[in-house]
């Protein structure tokens, strides 16, 4: 073999090397999001769950006030449908 086909077969080798670097990122930016995924999904269960929560919590508060404060027929109107609304939750 001369030089020639020494820097060839070198230049031969660095190049299969930069390509199959360059499918494996291309395949790993493909995957990363897929797994990320679950893990978002769940996060955002958890949140819907605090925010229905908190959303119960507000409404069993303002439920106390209206009886408090409830003379009117709008309030109780208000109560009536507050209280519908928990007991569906």
């Amino acid at each position: 073999m001369d030089v020639n086909q020494i820097i060839l077969a070198i230049g031969a080798i660095c190049s299969a090397i930069i390509l199959v670097g360059g499918a494996i990122a291309v395949v790993g930016k493909w995957v990363k999001p897929l797994s990320t995924m679950k893990d978002d999904i769940c996060k955002l269960k958890e949140s819907d769950e605090n925010t229905k929560e908190g959303i119960g919590v507000i409404c069993r508060c303002l439920l106390a006030l209206m009886e408090c404060y409830g003379d009117k027929p709008e309030i109780k109107l208000a109560r009536k449908e507050m209280q519908d609304y928990l007991t569906k939750i």
